[in-house]
């Protein structure tokens, strides 16, 4: 559309409405078009200064369409108004009483500014349009030249006047307005927690008589008359849950009566979003409380909503576990520690790392560890000691402390003796024996102990004492190699020799028998001589004596 003009004075608030029904608030300085209608509040007023160099003031709670025909009264090659010939007469008789022009002119053609603009009569200073229909007018007034003098009003001659009627353009000016556009709006968004979606409807210009619309959701709207808005409230029950199931309230225009004009149903619905309010759903790991080594550790993961869609949760191990869409658990079979010999009771722990799916609003983790205890089978290990079968008294015993098991920490094994060998005075002892980590055998020797004494074969006998470590759960003696016998050969020999008394005379006499050792015996040594005589040899001498009558 052509532009015939802009806003040059505005106070209060305005609106500007297109041929479309678009309505925007009037701001100064925009331009308007042929076309548009100017729709003025309460205490608000606005000045335009058309393209021809006029001004039109239009006052407070004012509707002015700028058509065609309200342009053409605009135009400067017309006189400013146009009256009736009854009117001209009234006004020709009070020029010549000299009364008051505006007094006798009609009531609705009366201005209210008081500016003055001569283009044909010279008192016609202001326009009033006035329409009926829709009970609105507006004022304005032409800007004349400074050169002119604002003179109060004079007489006319007949000639003159009859001169300015011919000159008269008596069409009326109209004005024309478009529909009542009509709109629907609505609260953006609502939480899923409930509340009022405010439903707002919008006319582009006030109607004549109440408005009532009728939304498709049941709900209507009144809008009386000379306002351009209404609302309702429609109430949204609280639906909370865990999912994420954001959903959109949407309403339409179904009808609109009333209003007394005219009227434009927008179609475009009025459109609420539902909100998830991010409940939080959470899932934990739980697991077998006690186990026996070897055996199978199940491992649950838990949500306290159902799930929607599948969930996946991945253990700070790697393992994962699925929960099914419509569960809200799902679990997995993770072996045990192996069963073995040691001692090794223990625990073993699985945390979750990451959850997602199940099409949560909040899905978190408790990343709390699942504790697993697990026991001991008691396995049993053997312990066993073997050595040589004999061995010179002056040589080396060698022994063999064994298991069954390597260790998993040194094991110290106490050596036990007995037999008739004496520690100390036949062998060298030694006390213990060290399986070091991770053997199954430890090697030892004795040493035997070299003597004079003619003492015969001795036996030694070595067994295992108490243990001390080596991790094991059950370490058990062997039952045929618990000991090992080894017998001590004595290499030492001692002679004994016998002399007599040399003579004696028939007439008889005392023969003194004499037995000599080669070494001391450690104890006591009897002899005994053929024909009964016995010689004693004391402990610690060589010698010794026996009489024979």
């Amino acid at each position: 559309m052509a532009l015939i003009g802009k806003v040059v004075a505005l106070t209060g608030t305005a609106y500007v409405i297109k041929d479309n029904g678009e309505k925007r608030e009037l701001q100064l300085g925009d331009s308007v078009e042929l076309g548009d209608t100017i729709q003025t509040m309460s205490g608000a007023q606005v000045e335009l200064s058309m393209n021809d160099g006029r001004e039109i003031n239009i006052p407070a709670n004012q509707l002015v369409a700028l058509t065609e025909d309200l342009a053409t009264i605009f135009a400067q090659d017309k006189l400013d108004g146009s009256v009736d010939l009854a009117t001209i007469e009234s006004v020709i008789k009070a020029i010549e009483s000299g009364q008051d022009v505006n007094e006798v002119l009609e009531e609705t053609a009366a201005g209210v500014a008081g500016g003055r603009t001569v283009y044909g009569f010279g008192f016609v200073n202001l326009l009033r349009i006035n329409d009926v229909l829709n009970q609105f007018n507006f004022e304005y007034d032409y800007n004349y030249s400074s050169s002119l003098e604002d003179d109060p009003i004079r007489g006319r001659t007949q000639d003159e006047l009859n001169r300015d009627l011919n000159n008269l353009d008596a069409t009326t000016p109209s004005v024309s307005l478009p529909p009542i556009g009509i709109s629907l709006a609505a609260t953006s968004t609502l939480s899923e927690a409930g509340g009022d979606i405010i439903y707002s409807v919008a006319l582009t210009r006030t109607s004549t008589s109440p408005m009532t619309v009728t939304l498709s959701n049941g709900l209507t709207v009144v809008i009386p008359p000379g306002q351009t808005t209404g609302s309702v409230p429609f109430t949204v029950a609280p639906d909370e849950d865990a999912y994420l199931d954001s959903t959109t309230v949407s309403a339409t225009i179904a009808s609109a009566t009333g209003g007394g004009e005219p009227t434009v149903v927008s179609t475009t619905p009025a459109e609420t979003v539902i909100t998830d309010t991010m409940d939080t759903t959470t899932v934990s790991l739980t697991a077998s409380p006690s186990v026996a080594e070897g055996g199978v550790i199940v491992y649950t993961a838990s949500l306290n909503n159902a799930a929607q869609t599948p969930v996946t949760v991945t253990l700070a191990t790697g393992e994962t576990i699925t929960i099914a869409a419509g569960a809200s658990s799902g679990s997995i079979n993770i072996p045990a520690p192996t069963d073995d010999v040691y001692l090794d009771a223990s625990s073993v722990s699985k945390a979750i790392a990451t959850a997602t799916g199940g099409n949560f609003e909040n899905l978190v983790a408790d990343t709390t560890p699942a504790t697993t205890a697990i026991t001991d089978t008691l396995d049993v290990t053997v312990i066993s000691i073997t050595g040589n079968a004999s061995v010179q008294e002056n040589g080396t015993a060698s022994y063999t402390v064994s298991l069954t098991n390597p260790t998993q920490t040194a094991l110290t094994v106490n050596i036990v003796y007995g037999g008739t060998a004496i520690n100390g005075d036949d062998y060298t002892g030694v006390a213990t024996v060290t399986i070091p980590v991770g053997a199954s055998s430890a090697t030892f020797s004795l040493n035997m102990i070299d003597d004079v004494l003619a003492e015969g074969t001795e036996t030694l006998t070595l067994g295992i004492g108490a243990t001390i470590c080596g991790n094991f759960e059950n370490l058990v003696v062997s039952a045929t190699n618990g000991s090992v016998t080894t017998n001590l050969i004595n290499n030492d020999v001692a002679t004994v020799s016998l002399t007599a008394t040399s003579t004696i005379t028939e007439a008889g006499g005392t023969i003194v028998y004499t037995a000599t050792i080669t070494q001391a015996p450690v104890s006591a040594l009897t002899v005994t001589l053929d024909n009964g005589v016995t010689i004693v040899i004391p402990a610690g001498t060589t010698t010794g004596t026996g009489n024979y009558v």
